[in-house]
């Protein structure tokens, strides 16, 4: 039996403010594991969505980002601190969920997960007590809260898997002069 198996790889680069949309279309079937989308050095909106494999990000700098992912995770990291006018939402069905984002950062976040639990680590999360706070399994598995009294909407899911925000380190932002 002949066995053939390949890796396509593109590198496409691009001005730091430019809006990027990336998207990986559902292979035919069966499906097999992929690398993950990586995005890079960007700044200003990014919108990265793939079926079988998962989104990473270094260096990013958004007004908006957007990443979705079926069979993946999503993991990015933030060098810039986050303005109230920002916008952060990431879907996964099966994989974690993972931003790092400086602490300097205004933001109000919704992180939830099914089967997992949402964890923060170095950073200061000020938690909006729920209706259904008491029960401990509930407030393992949802995050509802501020940073720095609020500002950009950052909204995290997945269904199978973790939600993990923590701190990166900080730089000035980048600006459309």
């Amino acid at each position: 039996m002949l066995v053939t198996s390949w890796v396509t790889a593109f590198s496409v680069a691009s001005p730091m403010m430019v809006s990027l949309k990336l998207e990986e279309p559902n292979p035919p079937a069966p499906p097999k594991p992929r690398a993950p989308l990586r995005v890079n050095d960007l700044a200003n909106e990014v919108h990265a969505k793939t079926t079988n494999g998962g989104v990473k990000g270094e260096n990013i700098d958004p007004s908006t980002l957007e990443a979705s992912a079926v069979n993946g995770g999503i993991e990015f990291t933030l060098t810039a601190p986050l303005e109230p006018s920002d916008s952060i939402e990431f879907e996964t069905v099966n994989g974690g969920v993972t931003l790092a984002l400086p602490s300097e950062s205004k933001a109000t976040i919704a992180a939830r997960c099914v089967n997992g639990g949402v964890h923060v680590d170095d950073l200061d999360i000020a938690r909006e007590e729920q209706a259904n706070s008491h029960n401990e399994f509930e407030r393992q598995r949802r995050l509802n809260g501020t940073m720095n009294g609020g500002g950009a909407k950052v909204s995290m899911s997945t269904t199978n898997g973790g939600v993990h925000l923590n701190r990166s380190s900080s730089r000035t932002r980048k600006t459309t002069n």
